[in-house]
């Protein structure tokens, strides 16, 4: 008999880590299963450590930093033919630079031991506006708008430098209410907007909306987040060996000077 996808657990995560999982169905031993992906589309994101657990049970990880938001369904295949739970899995986006699942496997934490989730999910938000604040940037793709005047720094001749990026798509600019055409009122490049005659405003003002951030948040910053969660949730530990040869770890309650040295390598820099 083929294998049947009955239900995932979580059902849906945001796009910004790793989700361990929980399939359930049946013949999983029977009709012996060898993989589990999610479908969107014509995209496959195949599972990481794939284990059978039981005739009815799977556990699993996906790795889903950066894809696409949507519905996915969730495939197992097996040796006689494929189960399907269509629609079963959302992914979302968000402001969060890791998820539970990146620092449960950092911590060592089983993904049985369900003990921490909640303390760690109410930390991660709270992890990730540190490294906004501390780098006067963001690490994913957000939309905003904003509001411009040609007095200010953000103006400079005929080229106008939004407060994000880079710049992933420009949805609107407007020059006290006339709406300005991509292409040929201005053009847009990686960190501006250049435009064919300088911006200048008589009392409306310039306002820009866009969407800028990196399309998915950077290694190095979903590392910060996962170290940061983990310290403030008291869940980091070190060992080290005493001159006496005695093994000890502690748990890390401060943040290391490291950490620091990241948030002032990628500062984002003011032009003027």
């Amino acid at each position: 008999m083929a294998v049947t996808v009955t239900a995932i657990s979580p059902n849906n995560e945001f796009n910004c880590g790793l989700v361990e999982v929980v399939i359930t169905g049946t013949n999983f031993q029977t009709d012996p299963a060898y993989n589990a992906q999610l479908i969107f589309g014509a995209l496959t994101y195949n599972a990481l450590n794939f284990k059978i657990e039981s005739d009815t049970q799977i556990t699993c990880d996906f790795e889903i930093v950066g894809i696409p938001i949507g519905v996915y369904d969730v495939r197992v295949n097996s040796l006689l033919g494929d189960g399907t739970l269509i629609g079963g899995f959302t992914v979302t986006p968000s402001n969060n630079y890791c998820t539970y699942t990146d620092i449960k496997r950092f911590c060592i934490i089983d993904r049985y031991n369900l003990n921490y989730n909640n303390k760690i999910k109410g930390v991660i938000p709270r992890a990730s506006q540190i490294i906004d604040n501390e780098t006067k940037r963001v690490w994913n793709q957000r939309q905003f708008i904003e509001a411009h005047d040609d007095e200010t720094n953000t103006i400079e001749d005929n080229i106008l430098f939004p407060n994000y990026y880079p710049i992933q798509q420009v949805n609107s600019l407007t020059i006290d209410g006339n709406v300005q055409v991509l292409g040929t009122d201005y053009w847009v490049y990686k960190t501006y907007l250049k435009g064919l005659q300088d911006f200048e405003s008589d009392n409306q003002g310039i306002v820009l909306d866009y969407v800028g951030g990196p399309l998915q948040v950077p290694s190095f910053i979903r590392q910060l987040a996962v170290e940061i969660t983990s310290i403030i949730c008291n869940l980091k530990t070190v060992t080290y060996t005493t001159a006496e040869g005695i093994d000890k770890a502690v748990i890390i309650t401060t943040f290391p000077e490291y950490i620091q040295q990241t948030y002032d390598k990628f500062k984002k820099v003011e032009l003027w």
